[in-house]
């Protein structure tokens, strides 16, 4: 297999921002009716109601940035498919073909009428095809629930505060093994200067990880009704919306867990997995409910590393992925 560098990854990725950019620079159209009457509603909702009632996240995964006007749908779900086949493991033989799944289910409602609280349920699930000397499980999983909430910053203009908890398990079995037990907690402020830029600036604190303080750090910004730059945790995209059913998108990103080995010889032992990926998809709207995406592109920097540096580790090669994702709200 043919190796793809970082800085290749990272030059087709710089290319297919400029070239958003650019489609975006050749398409200042009218927004079409459907976008008018959604503008519309949105006003109205936004002129009826109180700042910290209308503090509703968009995108909801374990770390939530985003502020929207309100939604009447309050259920969310995503879920997507990522598969990455086999590379060789560097430096040693053999090769690993991995496959990774997650489920998000998040619940939003207001407490005494105005404070938004939303309650998550997420479920991951890493399949591994590992040929090297080192024994590593044949699967990884996690499963956490999850409590956020949004307050207004003191009398700070347009500053928000939000804090979520997240009691969860990771492990290479379903026995919820109290060794693999944790409790992640964000904290961060959302400041939004004005209609189109949203700034996020915190941190993640993670007991019992060897990384234990992460920074939060992050803006969206919406240049026009159809080009918007994401730039935030956990995924990172610039979108830009085609037509009223397609979007063209450029991603990229970070995955980084540790997981307890509940089973086997390295039983007790806790493992590490890191990855980062960058590549382009295609939205389609298929529904007012319903949209699904499928994107490519290629991953770099993986490992999974034992955090006993004695007992093993495995380099991936750089390799491609491709993924299927679907979004509901009901």
């Amino acid at each position: 297999m043919r190796k793809i560098t970082m800085k290749a990854l990272l030059s087709v990725f710089v290319i297919f921002m400029f070239a958003i950019l650019f489609a975006a620079s050749l398409r200042a159209e009218a927004p079409s009716r459907e976008d008018a009457q959604e503008q519309v509603l949105a006003q109205a909702q936004a002129e009826a109601a109180t700042p910290e009632v209308r503090l509703i996240p968009e995108y909801r995964r374990k770390e939530r940035e985003i502020i929207t006007e309100e939604e009447e749908l309050p259920w969310d779900i995503d879920s997507y498919f990522r598969y990455m086949p086999s590379v060789d493991a560097q430096n040693q033989g053999g090769d690993v073909t991995l496959m990774r799944t997650e489920e998000d289910f998040n619940y939003t409602f207001k407490a005494f009428g105005r404070l938004p609280v939303e309650f998550s349920l997420n479920h991951e699930y890493i399949s591994i095809d590992n040929t090297t000397a080192v024994r590593l499980p044949s699967h990884l999983s996690g499963l956490s629930l999850g409590i956020e909430t949004t307050f207004p910053f003191f009398n700070v203009d347009k500053t928000y505060w939000r804090f979520a908890v997240n009691p969860s398990f990771y492990s290479d079995d379903y026995s919820f093994d109290s060794s693999a037990f944790r409790i992640p907690v964000q904290t961060f402020l959302i400041h939004q200067p004005n209609d189109k830029l949203t700034l996020v600036a915190g941190v993640a604190v993670r007991p019992g990880y060897d990384s234990e303080i992460l920074p939060i750090l992050g803006f969206i910004y919406k240049a026009n009704d159809r080009l918007t730059f994401n730039i935030v945790p956990k995924r990172p995209y610039v979108a830009y919306k085609l037509n009223d059913r397609l979007t063209l998108f450029g991603e990229g990103g970070f995955n980084f867990g540790e997981y307890q080995i509940t089973k086997g010889i390295y039983k007790d032992q806790v493992l590490k997995y890191n990855d980062a990926y960058a590549g382009a998809g295609l939205q389609y709207k298929i529904n007012n409910n319903i949209q699904a995406s499928v994107s490519g592109g290629g991953t770099f920097g993986r490992y999974l590393r034992y955090r006993d540096k004695d007992t093993g580790k495995v380099e991936l090669e750089n390799g491609p992925y491709s993924e299927f994702r679907i979004e509901i709200k009901i």
